[in-house]
C-alpha cells in the first residue's frame, strides 16, 4: 500500500509539471549547498519567482525544518519540496547539487549549481536570445537603442563599443585634434597651431582631448561630444591661455575611424551676453540637423543649469553648429525642493521630455509645459542644499531616477525609492497624479545584481538592464 502511495505521489508530481511547458527541478545535496544560494537567488530574481521543485534524499525528511533553515529554500515564493530518492537520483549529479529544465517531461538542460552559467540558464528557460557580451571593460555601461553597449571609463577617458559583431575602443588622440584644427583654423595657420598644441600635450598630458558623451545614432555610426584644447592669446594682450572648445565627432563602427567633425560655436551674442556656454557632457538629437545642448555658466549653479538650447548646422558651413534658439529661458525652476538625485552631470531625455538636473519637474520643451513628479515630500530629508551636503558628506537624497519614457498621455518614471527598491511609476499628464506605482525589484533582490545602475527603458517602454553575466535582459513585471 505504501509503495503504491509513493508511486501515486510521483505521478502526481510529474502530471503537475506537464501543465506548463517548462519547469525547474533542483536536486540539492547538503554537502555542497553552500554554493547554491548565489545562482538560485539570481535565477529567482531574473525570472520573477519561477516555479521550482526542490528535491532531497528521503532520509532528510524528518529534519525538514533544519533543511529549510540550512538551504534557505523558504525564500523562494513559488517553490515546492519533495523528499524522494527516485527523483533525487534522476536529477542529481552524484553528490553534487544540480539544476534542471524540464520541458514536456523531458530534461532539456542540466548543470551543476556551483558552476552554473546563470545567463545561459535564463535564456534557455525564457526562450529568449538576449544580447550577451563577454570580456567587457570597466566603466559606466550605457545600453543603446538597439541593445548594443557603450562603456565609458572616466579615469582613462576611453569609450568602448560592443555589439554582436564588433568590439572596439574609442580614444580621442592626435588625429581628433588635427581634424578639429582643420575646420577651426585658416589653412595657413593649421600646421603651426597643431604642432604647438601637440608639443605642449607631451609635457602636460591634461591638454590631450577628451570625450565627454557618446551614443549610437544609427546602425553604422556613433556620435561623441569632445573637448579639444586650443592655445590662444588673451584679448588685447600677448599672454597665452589654454581654452577648450566643444566638437561633435561622428565615428564609423565598421571602419573604426572619424567620419566628420563639427565645431559647436559658443560665440553667439545671446550666449556671450548671458555668459552661457555649451555643456560638453550632454547632447540630444532632434533630427539630422538639430541638437539640444544644455547650457552652463561660469559658475554652473543649479539656477542657471536649467537652460536648454537648440544648435543647428550652419547653412554656410556644414562643419559648424550654431545657436538656433534658447528653449524658453524661463524653464520652470527645477531647484532642490524635492532633492531628487540622478547625478551631478546627467540629464534624461525622451521624445520632447527632459528631466533636468536636480529636477522636481519633467519639462516638455515642445509644449512648453511641465509635469510635477508626485513624490511625497515627507520621504525627503530637510537638507537646505543637496549639492553642498552631498559634496561634504557623500550622502544623497532618497530617490534615484533611472529613466523617463513618454507614453503620450502619461509618463513612465523608473526610479529607486528611499528604501532602494526599484519601482515603476506612471504619471498622468493631466492630473500629475500617479496612475500606478509598482515595485519591480526589492532592495534585497537588487543585491544579487552587479550592474545596479544599468536599468533603463528600451524604445518600447519596457525596463531593461545589464545582467551580471553581461547580458541585456528585460525586467518582467510582477
Amino acid at each position: 500500500m505504501r509503495k503504491s502511495l509513493v508511486i501515486l505521489m510521483l505521478l502526481s508530481t510529474l502530471i503537475s509539471f506537464s501543465n506548463n511547458s517548462k519547469k525547474i527541478i533542483v536536486a540539492l545535496s547538503l554537502n555542497d549547498c553552500i554554493s547554491c544560494t548565489a545562482p538560485l537567488n539570481q535565477i529567482n530574481s531574473a525570472l520573477n519567482n519561477p516555479e521550482i521543485l526542490f528535491v532531497f534524499k528521503s532520509e532528510l525528511e524528518p529534519d525538514s525544518l533544519l533543511v529549510n533553515k540550512r538551504t534557505g529554500i523558504d525564500n523562494y515564493k513559488s517553490s515546492s519540496v519533495k523528499y524522494s530518492d527516485t527523483l533525487f537520483n534522476e536529477y542529481a549529479n552524484g553528490i553534487k547539487s544540480t539544476i534542471n529544465i524540464i520541458e514536456n517531461n523531458k530534461k532539456i538542460y542540466s548543470a551543476d549549481l556551483y558552476r552554473l552559467n546563470v545567463n545561459e540558464f535564463v535564456n534557455i528557460y525564457s526562450n529568449k536570445e538576449n544580447p550577451c557580451y563577454s570580456n567587457l571593460k570597466q566603466g559606466a555601461r550605457l545600453i543603446q537603442y538597439d541593445q548594443s553597449l557603450l562603456i565609458y571609463s572616466s579615469q582613462l577617458s576611453r569609450w568602448s563599443y560592443y555589439d554582436k559583431d564588433h568590439s572596439l575602443d574609442i580614444i580621442a588622440d592626435e588625429e581628433w585634434v588635427k581634424r578639429a584644427y582643420d575646420i577651426y583654423y585658416d589653412k595657413n595657420e593649421v600646421e603651426e597651431k597643431y604642432i604647438e598644441i601637440i608639443n605642449l600635450a607631451k609635457q602636460y598630458p591634461a591638454v590631450n582631448p577628451s570625450i565627454d558623451q557618446g551614443k549610437k545614432i544609427n546602425e553604422e555610426e556613433l556620435l561623441f561630444m569632445t573637448r579639444i584644447k586650443f592655445i590662444e592669446k588673451k584679448l588685447g594682450t600677448e599672454e597665452e591661455v589654454i581654452l577648450q572648445k566643444v566638437f561633435l565627432v561622428t565615428y564609423s563602427i565598421e571602419k573604426k575611424s572619424i567620419i566628420s567633425v563639427k565645431y559647436i560655436n559658443g560665440q553667439h551674442p545671446l550666449l556671450r551676453e548671458n555668459n552661457y556656454f555649451p555643456n560638453s557632457s550632454h547632447f540630444y538629437i532632434i533630427d539630422d540637423n538639430n541638437y539640444i545642448i544644455p547650457l552652463r555658466t561660469e559658475y554652473d549653479s543649479t539656477e542657471t543649469d536649467k537652460y536648454l538650447s537648440v544648435f543647428e548646422i550652419n547653412k554656410n558651413n556644414p562643419n559648424e553648429l550654431i545657436l538656433k534658439e534658447i528653449i524658453n529661458n524661463n524653464i520652470p525652476n527645477n531647484y532642490i525642493k524635492y532633492k531628487i538625485y540622478r547625478s551631478f552631470q546627467d540629464y534624461l531625455f525622451n521624445k520632447s521630455l527632459v528631466l533636468l538636473r536636480f529636477g522636481e519637474f519633467i519639462y516638455d520643451y515642445k509644449k512648453d509645459t511641465r509635469y510635477k513628479i508626485p513624490f511625497p515630500e515627507n520621504e525627503y530629508s530637510t537638507l537646505n542644499n543637496l549639492v553642498s551636503e552631498a559634496l561634504k558628506t557623500g550622502k544623497i537624497s532618497s530617490y534615484y531616477i533611472h529613466d523617463i519614457f513618454d507614453k503620450d498621455e502619461s509618463i513612465l518614471l523608473l526610479y529607486k525609492d528611499s528604501s532602494k527598491n526599484l519601482k515603476l511609476m506612471e504619471i498622468d499628464k493631466k492630473t500629475e497624479k500617479a496612475l500606478k506605482d509598482s515595485q519591480l525589484l526589492s532592495s534585497i533582490e537588487l543585491e544579487s545584481y552587479t550592474n545596479k545602475s544599468s536599468f533603463t527603458f528600451n524604445e518600447n517602454g519596457e525596463v531593461q538592464f545589464l545582467y551580471n553575466d553581461n547580458c541585456i535582459m528585460k525586467v518582467e513585471k510582477k
